[in-house]
């Protein structure tokens, strides 16, 4: 069946989910491997004569519960991504290591009491980095 199939039915017909909670919960059954996409169509990644699922299931709180940690982990290491993509780039134009960089990057935070991604920026303004494709993401990171 498509994605929108799929979901719908978990929503709408055994009204597991909310619409959106089943989106969600069906990009992360495909993240994770249990149901694969084949040409515009969403297909079991297991062999379904081999699952027997009990009269009147309900899926547990647990489930939804689940997917909010996951999305938590998920922006988690999208934050952390931005602190290493900014140090990478400093690296990169200054010709330092990274332990020089980030020396200094901790220098600043300490001397304007700032945070560590806004710390790194000015760094980078320093070499004359042109930090465009990823201003944005720091921006809605630190405020």
């Amino acid at each position: 069946m498509s994605f929108s199939e799929f979901y719908l039915t978990l929503s709408m017909d055994l009204k597991w989910f909310t619409p959106d909670d089943a989106k969600t919960f069906t990009k992360n059954a495909i993240e994770n491997s249990l149901l694969k996409e084949e040409k515009d169509l969403i297909k079991p990644n297991f062999n379904i004569d081999e699952i027997k699922i009990p009269t009147g299931f309900y899926p547990s709180e647990q489930i939804l519960q689940q997917k909010e940690f996951i999305k938590e982990k998920i922006e988690k290491k999208q934050d952390e991504n931005i602190l290493d993509i900014l140090v990478e780039k400093i690296v990169e134009k200054s010709n330092l290591d990274k332990e020089t960089i980030l020396k200094q990057i901790k220098e600043i935070e300490k001397e304007k009491n700032i945070t560590t991604e806004i710390a790194a920026l000015l760094v980078g303004k320093e070499y004359a980095l042109d930090f465009d494709d990823i201003l944005e993401k720091t921006e809605k990171y630190v405020f």
